[in-house]
């Protein structure tokens, strides 16, 4: 669920998180890594001992890189239609009309 929400937010097709001010980069950094992460721990016990800690050293990789991406926030990051409407701080977290 968390990865079809994440990938309506980074396609366009759901782009009311935008004027959420608690929440400037989660859906398309936290949300998609949350997803990776109940997906690699359904699966690990089905894969071998190998496959599993590739899956689950991924899956650490993704959840650190969100971090790291939310809490930075760089000019460069997310989708087209978002960096070009991107809310400014003298917009105070919202995108002028």
């Amino acid at each position: 669920m968390q990865l079809a929400v994440a990938w309506m937010c980074w396609s366009g097709r759901w782009r009311a998180w935008t004027d959420m001010a608690v929440l400037p980069l989660g859906p398309i950094t936290a949300l998609p890594a949350v997803g990776l992460l109940f997906v690699a721990l359904g699966a690990g016990p089905l894969v071998p001992a190998v496959p599993r800690g590739v899956l689950y050293a991924v899956t650490l990789m993704a959840l650190l890189a969100a971090v790291v991406l939310w809490l930075w926030a760089p000019a460069w990051y997310g989708p087209a239609w978002y960096r070009s409407q991107r809310p400014r701080p003298e917009h105070n977290g919202r995108v002028s009309s």
